[in-house]
């Protein structure tokens, strides 16, 4: 977007040409241009964007053709969903009819204990074996499987059923293969694309900010997404030696010349501090980063160590 530069006691030049009055300023790079430079400008941010669509219709290109290219790969995954499911109902009714027939041997229980209360009298009655004592004990037997019969029913037998979360069965999920990284040194170019103004000095980055720090004059968070800026409210008494970002916190750690350590949350522009660190050696910490969860620190001497004790 383009507007009319800032309007200051002296006329400003053209940042490119150095010559000519600057009419014209660009908000995405923060420069300033004469009109025949900032032509000029507009020019190269067209031939800019042109790269980026060829780019975006090269990449189409492939998409499409790796998605018709191949189309066995995308049977073979569907044809693994629908074993899956095949194998599963199998699983379910299998279990569920041995469920019935648990059910059925439950409920046949009492007929199959009078059966062989009948099986035991008839076979005594026909060799004509039996006394008192046994006439007695089939009496019992035949009372007690009544009393059973009359006290239990159909509603006694509880049927439990463990729910299943479906989603946890079966999970879709897409594993990028191990890539070497390269790095395309063909976008380097020998102007910068973007040009900060401030006096301040860059204290740490992360990949949407970048947190801005001078002598006397505070801390400022710098939006690359939207290039907006905002001084934060930081009230230490000290100057600022380092910072630097943490994946883990997803903050700012800040790292004060008295050794005091603050985070900054870029969501809601807070400063909290920390705590107090103190070297092993009794030097006075100066610079500080992260790795994972560990944060790692040294002092500014000569042949200084890393201490890496610091868990966050």
């Amino acid at each position: 977007m383009l507007h009319g530069p800032e309007r200051s006691g002296l006329s400003r030049k053209c940042d490119i040409c150095q010559e000519r009055q600057a009419t014209l300023s660009c908000t995405g790079c923060q420069q300033i241009f004469c009109k025949q430079d900032m032509t000029q400008h507009r020019q190269q941010l067209s031939l800019e964007l042109d790269l980026v669509m060829r780019e975006h219709n090269d990449l189409d290109k492939r998409i499409k053709h790796k998605m018709t290219g191949d189309q066995s790969g995308h049977r073979q995954l569907l044809d693994q969903i629908n074993d899956w499911e095949k194998a599963a109902l199998v699983e379910i009714k299998d279990t569920a009819q041995q469920a019935r027939e648990q059910v059925h041997l439950l409920l046949d229980q009492p007929a199959h204990h009078l059966k062989q209360i009948a099986d035991d009298i008839e076979s005594r009655m026909k060799e004509e074996d039996y006394v008192e004592t046994e006439i007695e004990y089939w009496s019992n037997q035949v009372k007690k499987l009544s009393k059973e019969i009359e006290m239990s029913d159909s509603t006694s037998i509880v049927i439990e059923i463990k729910q299943v979360d479906w989603k946890d069965l079966i999970n879709v999920k897409q594993t990028l293969s191990k890539m070497r990284r390269t790095f395309d040194y063909g976008r380097l170019r020998n102007e910068a694309s973007k040009v900060i103004k401030d006096e301040r000095y860059i204290a740490g980055s992360s990949t949407d900010f970048l947190l801005l720090h001078g002598y006397g004059k505070g801390l400022c968070l710098l939006d690359g997404i939207r290039n907006n800026k905002t001084e934060i409210n930081f009230k230490s008494d000290y100057g600022v030696y380092d910072s630097c970002w943490s994946t883990f916190l997803n903050r700012f750690i800040i790292l004060t010349n008295k050794e005091d350590l603050y985070t900054l949350d870029v969501a809601t522009r807070q400063v909290n501090v920390i705590r107090k660190l103190k070297s092993r050696d009794k030097k006075t910490l100066g610079s500080c980063t992260c790795s994972g969860e560990t944060f790692l620190t040294s002092t500014w001497m000569i042949g200084s160590s890393i201490e890496s004790d610091v868990q966050l």
